[in-house]
């Protein structure tokens, strides 16, 4: 759909070639994005899975990759079904095509070593979606979108956090959807391609051909109803034999209680961009050093429990 130019390209196991342009490649070289190169997307699964070694910054690469198929599938005129507060230009699809793409890069800079482990124990409240929102408001960032336009970066907080018109919304729901946005579908294919297992695995291609937008959001076409089927069924097996693994969950645990003990609380975003899955194993390796059981488990010099009470955990992404 789009005629914009894109340039640049990385080359990625899970979406091929995934192209960018100039202040997409402005994104990506900053610190914040950079950054995401050293938090693992799975936290400590590649204790169980050593395959698992990938980070979120692949993730959000194939998250701008996707949103930007679903949104092209969507305003594609054969597919509009509904029509209201869609922009009719080619100009204003071309700029909110661009905020979707930033948008999804942005998606996850703002989380912690680990992620929903230290999130979980540091964060209590509002999660990483608050850290993302200031990073995306720091003067670091502020000079690429005043590049773009004055309304930039309001119009890419709107789209993370699905606030503002039926449009901004769509947008949001393309990225975060919980049935198919471009999160879970990159997600469960990467995390299964990583760990080796076979349970991610469904027709991504077709579900995304086959959505709409309808009046109550996004929806599929009757041709698509078997891959959203797929997808739950995916999504099921992978939480069922990959994410609550009952070792995995004691891993878990184990730097639940570490980052609790060890780990600051308050940060101020100079120093939270330093914070990386490296600055916690230094960290750990040092505390293992003075005997800490956790720290020793998970460098393996301790054997773990072998069995503890958890709660149910359904956080994802």
């Amino acid at each position: 759909m789009s005629s914009h130019s894109y340039p640049h390209k990385i080359c990625d196991p899970i979406h091929g070639f995934i192209r960018y342009d100039e202040v997409e490649g402005r994104l990506i070289d900053s610190r914040p994005f950079q950054r995401l190169r050293y938090i693992h997307q799975m936290g400590v699964a590649y204790l169980l899975y050593p395959g698992a070694t990938h980070s979120r910054f692949e993730h959000s690469l194939g998250v701008m990759e996707l949103a930007s198929h679903i949104f092209d599938t969507l305003l594609a005129p054969r597919n509009l079904i509904f029509g209201e507060s869609i922009p009719k230009s080619d100009q204003e699809r071309g700029y909110w095509r661009r905020i979707l793409r930033l948008a999804a890069l942005c998606h996850d800079i703002g989380h912690l070593p680990f992620s929903h482990t230290a999130e979980k124990a540091l964060l209590p409240d509002g999660g990483h979606e608050k850290m993302t929102l200031q990073l995306v408001q720091s003067d670091e960032l502020r000079t690429i979108w005043n590049s773009i336009s004055e309304e930039a970066e309001s119009d890419i907080c709107k789209v993370l956090v699905g606030e503002g018109e039926f449009w901004e919304q769509i947008l949001y729901k393309i990225i975060a959807e919980d049935n198919f946005g471009a999160d879970r579908i990159d997600y469960l294919l990467r995390d299964a391609y990583y760990t080796g297992v076979g349970y991610g695995h469904f027709d991504f291609h077709q579900l995304v051909d086959t959505l709409r937008i309808l009046p109550q959001g996004i929806g599929v076409s009757i041709s698509g109803v078997q891959s959203v089927e797929s997808l739950w069924i995916a999504r099921y097996m992978m939480f069922a034999r990959v994410y609550h693994h009952p070792k995995l969950r004691v891993y878990t645990h184990h730097m639940n209680r570490f980052l609790s003990d060890h780990f600051p609380t308050s940060w101020d975003l100079e120093s939270y961009l330093q914070q990386t899955d490296y600055t916690v194993l230094t960290l750990m390796a040092e505390a293992a050093k003075k005997g800490d059981f956790d720290a020793r488990c998970l460098l393996k010099m301790e054997e773990p429990f072998q069995e503890v009470v958890l709660e149910d955990e359904s956080k994802e992404d």
